[in-house]
């Protein structure tokens, strides 16, 4: 969290402690949503490969 307050300091030119606070945090969240996002995508190509493999090896 200190690492993205610190970065949207230097980048947004935000000075306020808790708009610091709360801008960081939604950033957190966003990122999070996101590699949920990513995985879901992996996961999904990864049981679609494995059912073309199985498919492969049984028929």
């Amino acid at each position: 969290m200190e690492g993205k307050i610190q970065e949207l300091r230097r980048g947004a030119g935000v000075k306020e402690p808790m708009r610091l606070s709360v801008l960081a945090g939604l950033h957190i969240v966003d990122e999070l949503f996101r590699a949920r996002e990513d995985q879901d995508q992996v996961a999904g190509r990864v049981d679609a490969l494995i059912a073309l493999l199985e498919r492969t090896v049984s028929g």
